[in-house]
């Protein structure tokens, strides 16, 4: 697969922290917190290498976001909101059947960021179909929620992994997706290590790419 395109798609969510003022701005644009910023620095990376990379966010406010979709900064999330609540304004965004059917779009992969209370919102069944391999970055009670899906595979990351990877819990999947991203852009062959079922563990080798710091991305 060295020197090929790939096409790859990021599932993430919406965050607290947005750009300053009313206009608004592509959706991949918006977000500021660390997760959201840390993707994108590897999506923008993936990019300049050639790669198709579609982000999309799942909105407490807007239901799923396409990365071009223009919206203002808002002021609602799942985090911390009552199971029923959540549940019920999921189903009114229509997240759960909008994430179906991105989920069962083709792709060389997929990588899903998603905590506890958004992954609830997005209702994902043992009936869910995925049109790509699928690595769902979550911690170790999120992956006890996820259903078993034929090419879903849960990256599991532990507060020991701040460590390895230098950053705080709130923005670690992020960082993992972004420093995957890089690994890509640079060696898209490896994407098939990384899926093999004798892989191992694959943060092993994501942790070895160095990090992208804020002054080299012009815009995360």
């Amino acid at each position: 697969m060295s020197g090929a395109r790939l096409r790859i798609s990021a599932l993430t969510s919406c965050t607290g922290q947005k750009v300053a003022g009313a206009a608004a701005v592509p959706a991949e644009r918006l977000y500021r917190g660390q997760q959201h910023v840390r993707l994108m620095r590897g999506a923008e990376t993936a990019r300049g290498a050639g790669h198709e990379v579609a982000v999309a966010v799942v909105s407490a406010g807007h239901g799923l976001l396409g990365g071009d979709d223009l919206v203002a900064p808002y002021e609602r999330t799942f985090q911390g909101m009552p199971a029923a609540e959540r549940r019920g304004l999921a189903r009114e965004l229509g997240i759960p059947a909008a994430v179906r059917a991105l989920l069962a779009e083709p792709a060389d992969l997929r990588l899903v960021l998603l905590g506890g209370d958004y992954l609830d919102a997005c209702k994902l069944a043992a009936d869910t179909v995925l049109g790509a391999p699928t690595l769902a970055l979550c911690g170790a009670g999120t992956a006890l929620r996820l259903p078993v899906l034929a090419g879903l595979r849960p990256l599991v990351l532990h507060e020991r992994d701040t460590r390895r990877f230098a950053c705080g819990l709130v923005g670690l999947k992020g960082e993992v997706a972004g420093r995957l991203l890089t690994l890509l852009a640079e060696r898209p062959d490896a994407l098939a290590d990384l899926l093999a079922d004798d892989a191992g563990d694959p943060l092993e080798r994501i942790v070895r790419v160095p990090p992208r710091r804020p002054a080299e991305a012009a815009l995360f």
